[in-house]
């Protein structure tokens, strides 16, 4: 399914609406005509004035946080998401982190795929297994660059020097660090997307990924290092760099494979997320790893991780409600 190129721009504004509150009601009338030209006909009624915050894959449904609970705006503001009903695979939406840089996510709809293959290095990708998502998310569309990381954290851990090239040298918590700072700043519940969403949007439902010329940077084409976010082509939803540059950390561990269907895996997390799931490949990864199904193997350390410069990440999030 190709994305049909439709862009939302959702600045968050709460923060600095709070800091800088506009006089005469100026602040609202941009606002509230920001909101009618980013809606462009979708609803934002009453289920879009409540605040939200992502739900964690392994907590289910739940009731999400009335706006006096939140920092995220009103219905006359632009930090208002669109109708979820509206929204087809592939959309985009830019919202600002702390520290004045922003990230474009992409919208991947609820639907099944084919999870697994036939691979035996890292952990165990078979059998190939049916997964359904129930619930639509956001991903971002390139990996985390440097500029963003800096945005947000104040300092860069990577040893390849360059704002636009991905954040490396970073574990499993110091993303997740990452992803509370933003939410706990902007509201937006950026969060470590699972294994099973990662591999969805890597094959952009229920395709093969791509071309691994074309969509990445591995060890036949990557040279020495990390390569600027964006260089390849993207996928069939527009997303871009999921096979190598960077391996890219999932919330979970790897969970055992069966031949039955499955609705939204989790593997295990909390405590038993100190080893996660690495996916994607890296610059200097044999095209056997740079596919959507391989399961790299690393344990989270502070100060770096096993595999050193090679490994970042991409946020997701779930739509709000």
């Amino acid at each position: 399914m190709k994305s049909n190129g439709k862009r939302i721009v959702l600045a968050v504004c709460c923060a600095m609406a709070a800091a800088c509150p506009a006089p005469g009601g100026i602040l609202q009338n941009l606002a509230r005509d920001a909101g009618r030209a980013i809606g462009n006909g979708l609803q934002a009624g009453a289920e879009a004035a409540d605040a939200w915050r992502g739900t964690p894959p392994e907590d289910g449904a739940g009731a999400a946080p009335r706006a006096e609970e939140g920092a995220l705006p009103g219905p006359d503001a632009p930090g208002v998401p669109p109708d979820e009903a509206a929204l087809q695979a592939g959309d985009t939406m830019e919202i600002l982190l702390p520290g004045g840089a922003s990230m474009t996510m992409v919208w991947c709809p609820p639907g099944t795929f084919r999870m697994g293959g036939t691979g035996t290095e890292g952990w165990p990708e078979s059998p190939v297994h049916g997964v359904a998502l129930t619930h639509g998310f956001w991903i971002a569309k390139h990996e985390v660059t440097q500029m963003q990381w800096r945005s947000v954290e104040g300092y860069n851990p990577s040893k390849f020097r360059g704002d636009d090239l991905p954040v490396e040298e970073v574990d499993a918590a110091l993303c997740r660090d990452f992803c509370r700072t933003v939410e706990s700043a902007s509201g937006w519940p950026l969060r470590l997307p699972t294994e099973a969403e990662w591999e969805y949007a890597c094959r952009a439902g229920d395709g093969d990924g791509g071309d691994l010329s074309s969509a990445g940077w591995y060890r036949n084409n990557g040279g020495w290092g990390t390569k600027p976010v964006g260089g390849k082509a993207p996928n069939a939803w527009g997303i871009h760099d999921m096979l190598g540059n960077v391996w890219e950390w999932c919330a979970d561990r790897p969970r055992r494979y069966g031949n039955e269907a499955v609705a939204n895996p989790v593997g295990g997390t909390g405590a038993l997320a100190d080893s996660p799931v690495l996916r994607g490949g890296c610059w200097d990864s044999p095209a056997s790893a740079c596919t959507p199904s391989h399961r790299g193997r690393a344990a989270a350390a502070g100060g770096g991780t096993p595999l050193g410069q090679s490994c970042g990440f991409r946020p997701a999030m779930r739509h709000p409600r």
